[in-house]
């Protein structure tokens, strides 16, 4: 049993040595999340990473800031044509309205106008 305790109280001392050069190794902190560099080295891994990371998720917003930018000329372009074709298609409606409640033509007989006949019966 001595022995059991002996043992058990060196490897809790060990892993006690370790968290403490180490920062635990989880990153975690009083029940908080650290990212914390905790040697020189890691700090400069760290600091290379989010380098990387950085441009390459500037790139990819900017790739993607590209395609939004050609579907909204697109969307644009169609909307141009769509309101043409429309006004285009309100002008013929009005034009065969027109025509279909139209008066009839008076006739072009001579000295005698549409309202003078319309006037004697």
């Amino acid at each position: 049993m001595k022995a059991i305790s002996i043992s058990l109280v060196l490897a809790l001392a060990a892993n006690a040595v370790a968290q403490a050069q180490y920062g635990g190794g989880t990153g975690i902190d009083d029940g908080f999340l650290t990212l914390r560099a905790t040697t020189p080295a890691e700090s400069y891994s760290r600091g290379i990473a989010d380098l990387i990371r950085s441009g390459g998720h500037y790139n990819l917003s900017t790739s993607e800031a590209a395609v939004k930018a050609a579907e909204a000329r697109k969307y644009e372009m169609e909307n141009a044509t769509d309101a043409i074709d429309t006004y285009f298609r309100i002008r013929q409606l009005n034009r065969e309205y027109r025509e279909a409640n139209r008066r009839p033509r008076p006739s072009r007989r001579p000295g005698i106008s549409w309202r003078l006949r319309a006037a004697c019966p």
